[in-house]
């Protein structure tokens, strides 16, 4: 069975807050917090749906995560 959509308003409106948590986690160069908020956001959609803009967390997170690839050395 197909989960309801909540209405437009809810979503733009978390759409919002989640984008916002992960620009200021971005800003602040906090990887560890870009990616929960990336899992976390994947999370949410799931339950009310995806923006437009979902690919924002997974180019946040791959970013993050090929940083760490080159500070290793392993690139």
């Amino acid at each position: 069975m197909a989960v309801k959509e909540p209405p437009r308003e809810v979503q733009n409106k978390e759409w919002k807050r989640l984008r916002d948590q992960l620009k200021q986690a971005i800003d602040r160069k906090d990887d560890d917090l870009i990616l929960r908020l990336h899992d976390q956001a994947m999370a949410r959609f799931e339950e009310i749906g995806y923006p437009d803009y979902w690919h924002d967390w997974e180019r946040a997170k791959m970013d993050v995560e090929m940083k760490r690839v080159h500070t290793k050395g392993i690139w």
